[in-house]
């Protein structure tokens, strides 16, 4: 994900559609981060027993979801 060219085809075809693809790699990049950095989270409270920010805020956002 992190070393693909801007056109698959080659340089010399430019089609347009490099910016649309770019973004829509930034997006999939940024999901990745914010799963790893969940798992991160999880991992620490697993090993240490503590609550992160990041935990905490997640079962504060769940708990408004279902009340």
């Amino acid at each position: 994900l992190l070393t693909q060219s801007l056109n698959p085809g080659g340089e010399d075809d430019a089609d347009g559609q490099e910016y649309r693809r770019t973004l829509n790699n930034q997006g999939e990049a940024e999901t990745f981060l914010q799963a790893y950095a969940a798992l991160l989270a999880d991992r620490r409270e697993a090993l240490t027993s503590e609550r992160t920010v990041l935990a905490a805020h997640d079962a504060r956002y769940v708990l408004k979801a279902f009340c």
